[in-house]
């Protein structure tokens, strides 16, 4: 019993002098000089190769080739959101301004230049045109949403024999199946949007703003010209087809 507490004691005294705590602290010393601290430096001297903006960039703008040089950087600290792909990169738009020597994150790349949607029909070829309408008559009143689908009627004067003006309406072909892109009240503002309606339940909107001021259709270049040809001349009238999501 004598033995087994004098080897406890010294096992103690042991692990609690000062031999041990220095080949403690020696051991931990050397696990670090041999596997932390070159890690540690080879992670500091790696170098990567990626794309840098070359040239300014405008919110909008395309980006292309000529707009980005390569250059290699440290790959310590460099940011996990950092683009190191050119080919990921062109062919993207820029969300963002951006300057050269900035290099390029997910977030300032968009896959789209102005909006999706509005992308699709101006990449096809087709074109959008406002027109003002003169009355409410004239927009099938409050009715009207993006995503519509109107016929439109033109309004002509037409000379009587006896010498009078008779206002005829005629509907061409061209001016059926128009599709609404957006209708605006009288102050710039979409028709159907959720402050308007909650702003005339408060009692503070007005009768005006529920009305079109302002109608932008996607056309393509002969139905653009039509209808503004119809506005600055005898007027155009819109007849409601068929709704549909915008």
């Amino acid at each position: 019993m004598t033995s087994t507490r004098r080897f406890l004691r010294a096992l103690r005294n042991f692990f609690t002098g000062r031999l041990f705590l220095t080949l403690l602290c020696a051991t931990i010393a050397g696990f670090a000089a041999f596997y932390y601290l070159p890690t540690f430096y080879k992670n500091q001297e790696a170098v990567l190769v990626i794309p840098r903006v070359k040239l300014p960039l405008e919110v909008g703008e395309l980006i292309e080739a000529r707009h980005l040089e390569l250059v290699e950087i440290g790959a310590y600290n460099l940011p996990s959101s950092a683009m190191t792909d050119r080919d990921e990169i062109v062919g993207s738009y820029a969300r963002v301004a951006m300057l050269p020597g900035d290099f390029i994150f997910a977030g300032k790349l968009s896959s789209w230049q102005i909006d999706p949607e509005l992308d699709i029909f101006l990449q096809s070829g087709m074109k959008l045109v406002t027109v003002t309408p003169k009355g409410a008559a004239q927009t099938v009143a409050s009715y009207l949403s993006p995503g519509d689908i109107v016929s439109a009627g033109t309004i002509h004067d037409e000379r009587q024999e006896g010498g009078g003006v008779t206002k005829v309406v005629y509907y061409p072909e061209e001016l059926s199946h128009l599709l609404i892109f957006g209708v605006e009240n009288n102050r710039g503002m979409p028709l159907a949007s959720g402050e308007e309606e909650i702003a005339l339940a408060s009692g503070q909107g007005a009768y005006d703003d529920l009305i079109p001021k302002s109608i932008t259709f996607v056309v393509d270049q002969i139905q653009a010209a039509m209808l503004i040809e119809a506005e600055y001349n005898g007027g155009f009238h819109l007849i409601f087809e068929e709704r549909r999501a915008k």
